[in-house]
């Protein structure tokens, strides 16, 4: 009997001190379901109000992170073929300090597997113009005017969620429901980034219309220079390539020799900007080309080009 009443008191004991352990080793429970119609707009916190502040504050909190960053579908290609590609991006992504998680799939019916361009990163690398992603073109800091910058949730099932921000036709970034303070904290440090462009875009149109004011008074426009002349050809060219991204950097090297000497590249670089879909881009450098010629025969169009790329902007 005394043996008997010991194991009891042994099994007791090791029960207990199983219950014990399970209870510390549990993961904590997820924060309440929120609803469907979440949003948290960004806003200015204190200690990050400048834009070296955000930055700084932005490479420490994606150092080492674990975020799941996705390609808008309207961006080709949406997914890849096979898992060579996907490793391959990778691997590229490695290069330019990059750090990747495990890769997630889905396949088809009837059809061989698929890997969604979705990707879940441990550490982005920061520079003072963008954000690495592991894609073809980078999270670039100018292009943050186009964005609402809101934190959405985004459902897969009766409980599973997690936190949204999209980048308008280019990338939506995914943090888990334990996240939801990270993403706040990614969404203010771009915030004020964004503001500061906003500011910067208004007072760059103040002084270019000085210049363009100038410009319609004078008798005599001023020519291209032959250098001038040789960028914009080849800007061109690159257009009718579809390099749009080549050929709206040769027009921007070509208005750095002079601003105001041929109008037209601003009517083109508004519409390369648009094929990119960076419409508050493409809606300044419209502003501009109506600025220097109002009375241009293609003006109507123009104004009406900003009208619907503001839309764009506000879907």
């Amino acid at each position: 009997m005394h043996s008997l009443k010991t194991f009891s008191q042994l099994f007791i004991t090791i029960l207990l001190a199983t219950l014990v352990a399970g209870c510390v080793s549990a993961p904590p429970p997820l924060p309440p379901r929120p609803s469907s119609d979440f949003a948290y707009y960004p806003k200015v916190q204190p200690g990050i109000t400048t834009v070296e502040a955000a930055k700084s504050d932005l490479a420490l909190m994606l150092k080492d992170t674990d975020i799941n960053v996705r390609r808008d579908k309207k961006q080709k290609p949406y997914q890849f073929a096979n898992r060579g590609e996907v490793e391959q991006l990778l691997e590229e992504y490695k290069r330019r300090g990059g750090k990747s998680g495990e890769l997630w799939t889905f396949s088809r019916p009837f059809e061989s597997e698929i890997y969604n361009i979705g990707l879940d990163i441990k550490a982005f690398p920061v520079s003072n113009d963008r954000i690495e992603v592991p894609f073809d073109t980078p999270l670039l800091y100018r292009d943050l005017l186009n964005d609402k910058l809101v934190v959405n949730v985004v459902y897969y099932g009766v409980d599973a969620y997690n936190y949204s921000i999209n980048f308008a036709n280019r990338y939506s970034f995914h943090f888990g429901p334990k996240d939801l303070a990270s993403a706040q904290r990614f969404a203010d440090d771009l915030f004020v980034i964004q503001e500061h462009l906003k500011k910067q875009e208004k007072e760059q149109l103040a002084a270019f219309e000085q210049q363009a004011t100038r410009y319609r008074e004078q008798a005599v426009k001023p020519a291209m220079s032959e250098e001038q002349r040789k960028l914009i050809v080849q800007a061109n060219a690159l257009n009718q390539q579809k390099a749009y991204a080549d050929a709206l950097e040769f027009y921007k090297r070509a208005l750095a020799i002079n601003p105001i000497s041929y109008p037209g590249a601003y009517f083109n670089m508004a519409l390369l900007s648009a094929q990119q879909n960076r419409f508050q881009e493409a809606i300044g450098h419209m502003k501009k080309y109506l600025l220097l010629v109002p009375d241009a025969k293609d003006g109507r169009n123009a104004q009406d080009k900003i009208y619907e790329w503001d839309m764009q902007i506000k879907k």
